[in-house]
């Protein structure tokens, strides 16, 4: 059976820098937050690729990181108290190392 959600989908973006967009999608149900991604982009002209996410897919919080055809380089668990604690450490996070993370990609890529 499929799980019905009551709450609603959510997102927005914003730039980091000139090349790097953080991309925020969230849901609440019942005024909690019950699942989200984070997304950090890096942009080049009018295109943009991701470098890596946040999310809270398959039962637990992890970090994904990408390489240039988008396919899975390494999947990092994330242990927190709250969602909404990973959630918020998950745009900080991308804030502070998207000039790290972009160069692993590179190196990835």
């Amino acid at each position: 059976m499929a799980t019905r959600h009551r709450g609603r989908a959510e997102g927005y973006i914003y730039d980091h820098g000139e090349e790097f967009e953080i991309d925020v999608s969230y849901r609440q149900d019942d005024g909690r937050l019950s699942k989200f991604v984070v997304g950090l982009f890096f942009k080049v002209r009018r295109s943009r690729t991701m470098i890596a996410r946040f999310d809270n897919e398959h039962g637990f919080i992890h970090m994904d990181l990408l390489d240039a055809r988008g396919r899975l380089k390494a999947k990092v668990p994330f242990a927190t108290v709250s969602l909404r604690d990973a959630f918020q450490h998950a745009k900080k996070y991308f804030e502070d190392n998207a000039v790290l993370l972009k160069e692993q990609f590179d190196r990835w890529s």
